[in-house]
């Protein structure tokens, strides 16, 4: 069997698994609508607001919880497939399963071996932790893709490319915006 498709078809095994449960595992929780909701008004009120809440210092259209980049990803999700448990929950899986790789190529590039790559991809992907960031409609699992992304260009930047410099503030900055506050 080709090495390749020893990585290929335990991930596309695990990947289709949290496809199938994205919308069955968790429950769902008032967070994720709070998170979501601000994409799927955009198209009808022309501006990210949340009317879940209370607008308690018009923090229903000024909320800095909501970052710009986690909700326009959002508004591309919701546009072509509707605002759905699976679509709002579908960011933050395939935020995750982009990290799980990354993991991989950044453990396999750090220290020259496949098998710390493997490891480190491995431990993540059966963290409890990080699998309920993905199986929710909150910005957690695209903080930490954007987060391993940073990490990841920074790394390929050694040899001295600015271009990959500038990506990996770029990735760091747009994880900020994700959630401001867990930026600061």
């Amino acid at each position: 069997m080709n090495k390749k498709w020893m990585f290929l078809v335990p991930f596309a095994i695990y990947a289709g698994i949290h496809f199938f449960y994205l919308d069955k595992y968790p429950t769902p929780w008032w967070d994720e609508f709070f998170y979501t909701e601000p994409s799927w008004q955009l198209p009808v009120k022309k501006a990210f607001i949340a009317t879940i809440h209370p607008d308690i210092g018009h923090m229903g259209v000024t909320s800095v919880l909501h970052g710009r980049f986690f909700l326009w990803i959002n508004v591309v999700i919701f546009k072509i497939l509707g605002y759905t448990l699976f679509t709002l929950r579908l960011q933050s899986l395939l935020a995750g399963l982009a990290a799980i790789g990354l993991t991989y190529l950044i453990g396999k590039e750090l220290f020259s071996s496949k098998m710390v790559g493997w490891v480190a991809a491995v431990l993540l992907a059966l963290s409890t932790l990080f699998v309920g960031g993905m199986h929710t409609g909150r910005p957690e699992a695209t903080i930490a893709f954007l987060t391993v992304l940073s990490l990841y260009l920074l790394g390929r930047a050694r040899n001295g490319n600015l271009w990959l410099y500038f990506g990996a503030g770029l990735s760091a900055t747009l994880a900020s915006d994700c959630h401001p506050p867990s930026g600061v």
